[in-house]
């Protein structure tokens, strides 16, 4: 992750062969083996969870983002 914050800050990132990019308001992901999810810096899912799938929802208006 350290190796791509580079690139995600130029928006470069989109370039790489593991990184997919789009548009929509939900998407779902799906692995073979537990994963390790972390929502805003927070440790939501680790591998002992067993969490093989997660689903996210954009809200519209729902968070507000400084520039």
């Amino acid at each position: 992750m350290i190796a791509l914050l580079p690139r995600l800050l130029t928006g470069s990132a989109c370039r790489g062969r593991r990184v997919h990019c789009g548009q929509g308001v939900d998407m779902s992901v799906e692995a073979d083996g537990p994963l390790i999810i972390h929502l805003d810096g927070e440790l939501w899912a680790r591998p002992d969870d067993g969490v093989t799938m997660v689903t996210i929802e954009l809200l519209p208006g729902a968070v507000q983002v400084c520039r």
